[in-house]
Order: structure tokens, then sequence, then C-alpha cells
């Protein structure tokens, strides 16, 4: 049996980026070709998984790590390969204040995230189906500790939602 997550560290993701000095961004920018007609979805899911954030249309931005420096450039190799066009930057910030508000932005989204798992989690508990069985009901909570793994892995900055889960998780555990 696994260990409950609040006793690990957080080893899955990356841990909130010190708030103290000049902080780094990467920016992809691109434009896409109009075929094939499901390379925008593609790529809007992809930069998803990434935990990018978009400031205009077709440009995203990531604190600079070299894992995201790796995604993006990846990234840049795929859009190219299929014909369109994508540079990826490196830049301080220039204004404290849209420093404060793109971090506020990552901050939202992932507490989005949280909070859309948690109350999955709260639904599920409330349910307990009793025909899913041991199996079905571990088979499930591996999947949903899979989902709060590629929420944290992207929570750059210590987002609100995470003990919540955290605590729903090591609940359903125990129940199961």
């Amino acid at each position: 049996m696994p260990k409950p997550i609040a006793r690990a560290k957080n080893v899955t993701g990356p841990q909130p980026m010190p708030s103290a000095g000049p902080r780094r961004w990467l920016i992809l920018v691109h434009v896409l070709p109009p075929t094939p007609s499901n390379l925008r979805v593609r790529t809007w899911r992809r930069l998803q998984e990434l935990g990018a954030v978009a400031v205009k249309q077709s440009v995203y931005v990531l604190p600079d790590a070299p894992d995201s420096r790796e995604d993006f450039e990846w990234l840049k190799v795929e859009i190219e390969g299929v014909g369109g066009e994508a540079i990826v930057y490196s830049a301080d910030h220039v204004d404290p204040a849209a420093e404060t508000a793109l971090i506020e932005q990552f901050r939202h989204v992932r507490q989005q995230a949280y909070t859309e798992l948690a109350s999955e989690l709260q639904r599920i508990q409330r349910a307990r189906a009793p025909e899913r069985g041991p199996s079905g009901r571990r088979r499930d909570l591996a999947r949903y500790r899979e989902r709060f793994a590629a929420i944290e892995r992207v929570d750059f900055f210590g987002s609100a939602g995470r003990d919540r889960v955290v605590t729903l998780l090591n609940d359903l555990e125990a129940a199961a």
C-alpha cells in the first residue's frame, strides 16, 4: 500500500519558486499552419500539460527552468515539423506589476485544477459505490493520484487547494 501523500515530500513537482531576486521567464511564440486541423487543439493540450499560461494569442509563458526549457524546445520542434513556426525566448521581467499578475494567473489556473479534482473526490467519497470492489477502488485511487501528480508537477508557485486534495486522497485511501 503506498504511503499517504501528506507524509511524502513534494517529489512529483517543483517546489514553489522563491519570490526574492530577479525571475526569468521562457516565452514561446508560435504560428501554426491551417492544416492539419487538429494541430491547434494538440498544441493547446500540450501547452496545458506543460503548465504554460497564455499571455496573448499564440504567446505562452513558463518560469525559466531546465525542464521547462526542454519542454518548450521539444514543442518548437514538433510545431516546425508540421510546417509551423515557433521561437523560444528567455527574458527577465520588465514590469513588477505585470509579473505579479502573471504569477497570480499561474496560481489561479492550478487552483482551479485542484478545486475540480477535490470536487470530484468529494463526490466519489459521498457515493461510495460498493459494487466497484477493492481492485476497482484501487484503480480509481491510482488514477486520481496520477491526476494530482500532473497538477502538482506544473504548480510552479504553490497554489491554494493542494492540501485539500491531499486530505481527500488520503481519506479515500484509508477507506479503500
